[in-house]
């Protein structure tokens, strides 16, 4: 009997040994994939991933720009250097190919969900003068600040435009959605158009002798502190040789 008896015990003991691993293999089973489930529901629900980027350029003597989405900021600097930072899901792309540094950003035509957004800074050496920047940016802001650019002619569908201190020879400026502002600026030839968004300009140069030829068809016009109803218009006077041309469907405009 107590052989019978032993090997009873032992038969029980196990048995909940098996048991009680096998519950325990199970729930550490499921503790892990819940685990891991999780990471992929949070990854997924988050979206994307923030990346930064940074490098030296060669030498370039023009800018051109082709943005999906992006802030676009050309600064100057010690050196010629880029600074990047976007969502995995947009592309952006920095080079130099011959005398033109050209500046890329794309983002896919269907994306679901997530916060896209991406932004480009480019330093040039204090003092560098640039030939051109030109191209189009369809949503975000394009600022260039202190440069001398001697043709300047961007287009914002969606997104401010800032230009501070910076002179040269013709400056174009459009923006379908979004503000203007051109300050301490010293160009020859200035056009710019919004179609929803004020324009102000502050010019380094008097250009009370100039041609001028501002309009808004919703808002007012203010030209060195005269302010007019919709529009305000003057011939060159003898021997100047700027011309400044400012339209906004929608917003003020206004020259000092």
């Amino acid at each position: 009997m107590k052989r019978k008896a032993k090997k009873g015990y032992l038969i029980v003991i196990t048995l909940l040994t098996l048991v009680v691993c096998t519950i325990g293999a199970i729930m550490n089973t499921s503790f892990l994939f819940g685990s891991f489930h999780d990471k992929i529901e949070s990854w997924s629900s988050n979206g994307n991933i923030s990346i930064s980027n940074e490098a030296d350029l060669d030498s370039f003597k023009d800018i051109q720009i082709e943005s999906d989405v992006s802030d676009i900021t050309i600064i100057p600097g010690d050196r010629f250097h880029y600074t990047t930072s976007h969502t995995s899901k947009i592309e952006v792309s920095v080079k130099v190919q011959g005398d033109t540094l050209q500046i890329t950003t794309k983002m896919p035509r269907q994306i679901n969900g997530g916060n896209n957004s991406a932004s480009v800074e480019v330093m040039v050496p204090e003092g560098t003068k640039l030939g051109s920047v030109t191209g189009t940016l369809d949503v975000g802001d394009f600022v260039a600040n202190n440069l001398e650019i001697d043709c300047i002619d961007i287009r914002s569908d969606v997104g401010d435009i800032k230009i501070d201190g910076c002179k040269g020879s013709n400056l174009t400026v459009n923006s379908d959605v979004g503000d203007i502002d051109l300050k301490a600026i010293d160009y020859v030839t200035v056009n710019g158009t919004s179609d929803v968004g004020d324009i102000e300009v502050q010019s380094a140069e008097d250009l009370q002798d100039a041609y001028v030829d501002t309009s808004a068809d919703v808002g007012n016009v203010t030209f060195y502190h005269n302010k007019h109803k919709n529009s305000y218009h003057q011939e060159h006077n003898s021997g100047c040789d700027r011309s400044i041309c400012l339209k906004s469907s929608v917003g003020d405009v206004s020259v000092e």
